[in-house]
């Protein structure tokens, strides 16, 4: 009987962890972008010399569509790119 009673603590402590806090909380699908799209948005900031205004109607276009056309988070990385992670909006 003392062994069921180990295996079954074991496996409490086992699964415990694995089932969380009960939230539903999941990670938006999009919510982390490929290596390709990091490095595609760090060429175009490089070559506009991280000027957003410099970009052309075509390269806003491509750099957006990474962002599902949200102008928001698009503004959000490219200040990420200029400022750093921690630095302010550069007012774009």
């Amino acid at each position: 009987m003392n062994r069921w009673i180990v295996v079954a603590l074991s496996a409490l402590i086992v699964l415990a962890p694995l089932t969380g806090c009960g939230t539903d909380q999941k990670l938006e699908e999009k919510s982390f972008m490929s290596v390709e799209d990091a490095k595609a948005n760090r060429e175009l900031f490089d070559k506009v010399g991280g000027d957003y205004e410099k970009l052309s109607a075509e390269d806003k276009a491509a750099y957006l569509k990474r962002f599902d056309n949200d102008e928001s988070r698009g503004a959000k990385i490219w200040d990420m790119m200029k400022n750093g992670p921690g630095g302010g909006p550069s007012g774009n």
